[in-house]
């Protein structure tokens, strides 16, 4: 007599392997997905703001834009958020890396300032390879940065992790996740996506630092596929800033022409 022998269950999906460390495969979709995280952590290079807001812990800078100018060159627009008016250019032009520092016209008790760096920072050097984004504006307090930051969920361990190797005390503040969706210009999942990336490759930034030949390298696409997929986005965007703006005169005008459709109210010539 032949027995009939059970059939196994079927085996489980080996878990994706990143640096060496094992983890379950990611869901169906997973990939177009992006959290936005705030992390706060201590820089150790010993440059620019970190000293000065060591100096000064009761002074908080306020970083509004990072613009490269050329290799390992960077202008730095921020304000300095203090309970006195005070010039420090001076001082600035002092601290390691910095080349040169320019004091803009106070307003209350800010003060702003243009600053020359002569270095790229290692925590913009990680963001770069993990295709994150840096968001503004970027909060220097005693020498702590803190800074929202728009990555791939399945690249979020790995960028915490590349963090802590070049910075101390990495704290996550907040934490969301969603499906990449943008109601801007009615990007789909897949421009929304590349808009990230291209931004966080410095392909917008003035000057770029990176061409479309190298960006498209880095996608694994061709140069004329990308170039288009971007001038496409560019257009949906056009598109939509000329309708969000022309909404209010819109607004405006249906709101004038009611008001003439309703009745007036009649004003008497009797003197009483």
């Amino acid at each position: 007599m032949s027995l009939s022998r059970k059939s196994s269950p079927p085996k489980r999906a080996a878990p994706s392997e990143i640096n060496g460390q094992s983890r379950p495969a990611p869901r169906a979709g997973s990939r177009d997905r992006l959290v936005v995280v705030r992390v706060r952590f201590t820089v150790r290079e010993d440059i620019a703001l970190r000293r000065f807001t060591e100096l000064h812990p009761t002074i908080q800078c306020v970083v509004s834009v990072v613009q490269q100018l050329s290799d390992n060159q960077y202008l730095i627009d921020f304000e300095v958020l203090s309970s006195e008016l005070r010039d420090y250019t001076d001082e600035l032009a002092k601290m390691p890396a910095i080349l040169w520092a320019k004091r803009r016209t106070p307003v209350g008790h800010r003060t702003c300032y243009l600053i020359g760096l002569g270095l790229t920072p290692e925590y913009m050097v990680v963001a770069t390879e993990l295709g994150a984004l840096l968001r503004y504006p970027r909060i220097i307090e005693n020498g702590q940065l803190a800074v929202e930051v728009i990555a791939r969920a399945n690249y979020l361990r790995r960028l915490i992790r590349r963090l802590r190797q070049i910075a101390d005390d990495v704290e996550v503040l907040s934490f969301g996740a969603g499906p990449m969706r943008s109601s801007i210009g009615g990007l789909s999942g897949r421009q929304t996506a590349l808009l990230h990336r291209a931004l966080a490759a410095g392909y917008f930034d003035v000057p770029r630092r990176v061409n479309l030949t190298r960006f498209a390298q880095t996608l694994g696409r061709g140069k004329s596929s990308v170039s288009r997929a971007l001038a496409l986005i560019e257009k949906r965007l056009a598109e939509a800033s000329l309708v969000s703006t022309s909404r209010p005169r819109a607004a405006l005008r249906r709101k004038s022409a009611v008001a003439q459709l309703e009745p007036q109210p009649r004003t008497s010539n009797s003197l009483t």
